[in-house]
Order: C-alpha cells, then structure tokens, then sequence
C-alpha cells in the first residue's frame, strides 16, 4: 500500500474522527486494512510499513533462562552426568527442563536461537534422515556365518 494512501487512512480515522468503516469506504478499502494500518501507527507513531525483521525479541526468554540453558549445557565435553554439560540433552529436552524450572514453554526454534546467541556460540546443525541401506551382516544377523552378498 503506498505511504500516501496509509496517510490518508491515519488522517481519516485519527484527525477526522471516522470510524474504520467509513474510513475505508471513502477510500475504497478494506475495513481490516485500515484498522491494521491505524492500529500500527498508534503503537509506533510510523506510517510507513515496518520490516518483520524489526520484530521485537521474544520477551519470554529472560536473561535468568540463558543462565539457566547456560550451566545445562556447558561444558559438553567434561561432564556427562549430573548438573551442567549433559551431551545428551536434545532442544524438546531443553525446553521441557526450561517449562519445569520457570512455568514457561519455549518453542524448539526459540530454544535454538538461545543456544545460538553469541555469548553461547552454540551450532545447531538440522538431522537428516539417513536412508536404510542393504547390509547383508544385518539382514542375516541370526545366522552364523553370513552368506556372501
């Protein structure tokens, strides 16, 4: 929608004193535009549209939940059992110890972008499905001696 039309829709509503309805119908809109453009400038005073990009950080995830993901998960190598350093922690697993401890659920990809924030460095790398491949030792794993392939 161009910035001079989002104008008008703001003008109309704001200044004028129209409601959506009429406000769109003048401008030949659809009502949900014009509540959504009015809506957006009242919380950022722009009238130009913003980038997704510039959401806001997700605010569920406080500073005391990364110390918390933090001592779970570092150091990897020394410790295996106990508190800190699980290497077989998974990101469900993360989130659910995360639900436990503050009553809050994390989503996976939320727990990935706080494990890959720059203070942590973590890398999260995607699994991928390995296809089953034709081993005979494995098919023929109940006899003896396995037959030539």
């Amino acid at each position: 929608m161009p910035v001079a039309l989002r104008e008008r829709a703001i003008s109309a509503v704001v200044a004028n004193g129209l409601s959506y309805a009429q406000a769109a119908r003048r401008l030949g809109l659809p009502r949900q535009t014009v509540h959504d453009v009015v809506r957006h400038y009242e919380l950022t005073g722009e009238t130009t549209r913003t980038s997704r990009h510039s959401k806001p950080p997700n605010l569920k995830v406080t500073e005391e939940m990364v110390a918390f993901v933090r001592q779970q998960v570092w150091p990897p190598k020394l410790r295996v059992d106990g508190p800190g350093g699980d290497a077989t922690l998974t990101l469900r697993g993360l989130c659910d110890l995360v639900l436990q401890k503050f009553g809050t659920r994390l989503s996976i990809p939320t727990m990935q972008r706080v494990l890959t924030r720059d203070d942590l460095q973590f890398s999260c790398k995607k699994l991928r499905i390995v296809s089953q491949r034709n081993n005979c030792n494995v098919r023929f794993a109940t006899h003896h001696v396995p037959p030539h392939c």
